[in-house]
């Protein structure tokens, strides 16, 4: 229960509605950096998973209380962060091979 108590911020969301539109919010932008960063997929799954651990995070105890999710914040909280720093190390990787490569050529 303290980490679900840790991951409720002042004045977070209160209603379903609204994490569901921010959800699809961060989909449409991820969406977007897709396409318009000539269809690199790690960084739209990146710029994807960083908004939804925020929203996550931000989420309210009673909304986690009610849908019986204390499973979801303690992974946003534990968890998350971690799969995210690791995908965008894996996106700088990729950054900077594909950058010497061009170097080299």
């Amino acid at each position: 229960m303290g980490v679900v108590k840790k991951c409720m911020l002042s004045g977070g969301l209160e209603n379903e509605s609204i994490l569901k539109f921010l959800l699809g919010t961060s989909f449409v932008i991820a969406v977007i950096v897709f396409f318009m960063s000539k269809k690199k997929i790690f960084l739209a799954i990146f710029i994807m998973s960083a908004l939804s651990n925020l929203i996550i995070y931000w989420n309210t105890y009673a909304f986690i209380n009610y849908y019986k999710l204390e499973w979801l914040a303690i992974f946003a909280i534990k968890y998350w962060p971690f799969l995210n720093l690791a995908l965008l190390i894996t996106l700088i990787i990729v950054f900077w091979r594909k950058k010497l490569s061009k170097k080299n050529d």
